[in-house]
């Protein structure tokens, strides 16, 4: 059992408590009791699960019947300042299933019947994550390509989001087209993970290409997403489906031995089921283009110590500048018709 007294200025007195319970090592959690002097009284349950070490999850739930006090107290009387109840809670459920290194889905559902919940009772929550979605997904990597299925649905009707029901996509990695073929394009770590989150990893999993050889390379991103846009609470809604693809040839090359220099070319063509202002589709279309420098320069110190218990031989110093260059004129359709 793990109790936590204490006092701020938003809860008053509190005491948090919190106990562990173990039935199994598959199975275990926490249970809480907490009281705050101006909220009232709460209580939780955390529970940790796994089937294996390749399909676990987390479920927990919070729940009060918020008495917020209007008073600086709760033995002072104040009849200008009454109390305000309501019942407040959350749901929060996470499962995570990797079939292989390279193959992996996830699910994760958010419920709390009001906006304020997460800030008022869990802020270091809140802080990482200050809109929490509910999503399922399944991403699959490898050094061909990269799969992806996301669906996004809005649970709290306060949230103004949009629905993703589904999105596809399908990354077709660099594949060399003309050049010499090296033994080996992609150098494999073996400890390479799946993202924790697909919507930040655009599909960068599994074996990921080190180093690239001279030559002429293709690769493409691929996206379908059917979008619905809910308004917070009440309001219109809208949808439209979106079929994007991006083309894009490089040209991997060396000069005088160190720099690499890759020029590049792309293509975007975008498909939309309705304008902005109309229900006829629309096609638009852009270019880009650009080239990428880098220099990767590197010194070797005949180093032998064991400073602070590393044990250390050698030291290498890396250094590798690179500039940028990117060229992309406006699209055939501007933004403001979609």
């Amino acid at each position: 059992v793990t109790i936590t007294p204490g006092h701020s200025k938003e809860w008053g007195a509190f005491v948090l408590s919190a106990w562990r319970f173990y039935i199994h090592e598959n199975l275990q959690g926490r249970i809480h009791l907490d009281f705050r002097e101006r909220r009232g009284t709460a209580t939780g349950f955390d529970a940790q699960y796994r089937f294996n070490d390749d399909n676990r999850g987390l479920f927990r739930t919070y729940y009060t019947h918020e008495r917020r006090l209007g008073r600086s107290h709760i033995i002072f009387s104040d009849d200008d300042h009454p109390t305000v109840e309501r019942e407040r809670y959350r749901i929060q459920w996470r499962h995570q299933i990797d079939f292989d290194r390279r193959t992996t889905a996830r699910f994760e559902y958010n419920q709390a019947n009001d906006d304020k919940f997460l800030q008022d009772f869990f802020e270091e929550e809140f802080e990482e994550d200050v809109d929490p979605k509910t999503f399922a997904e399944f991403i699959h990597g490898n050094p061909k390509f990269g799969f992806s299925i996301l669906a996004a649905k809005r649970i709290n009707r306060f949230q103004a989001l949009i629905e993703r029901l589904p999105e596809i996509k399908l990354d077709i990695r660099p594949h060399l087209i003309w050049g010499e073929q090296p033994k080996n394009l992609f150098e494999v770590e073996e400890d390479d993970e799946l993202p924790e989150s697909f919507l930040e990893s655009e599909l960068n999993v599994g074996r990921r290409p080190r180093r690239y050889a001279r030559g002429l390379y293709y690769n493409s991103k691929n996206t379908y997403s059917a979008l619905f846009r809910k308004p917070q609470f009440d309001g219109v809604d809208d949808h439209v489906h979106r079929l994007d693809t991006f083309q894009q040839l490089f040209y991997q090359s060396r000069i005088l031995g160190a720099l690499n220099v890759v020029p590049r070319f792309g293509v975007r063509q975008t498909w939309f089921s309705k304008e902005a202002l109309k229900d006829s589709d629309a096609l638009r279309g852009n270019i880009e283009t650009g080239v990428d420098i880098g220099l990767r320069l590197f010194r070797v110190f005949e180093t032998e110590t064991n400073w602070a218990g590393i044990d250390i031989h050698r030291l290498r110093h890396v250094i590798n500048p690179t500039i940028n260059y990117t060229y992309r004129p406006a699209p055939t359709i501007p933004p403001s018709r979609l």
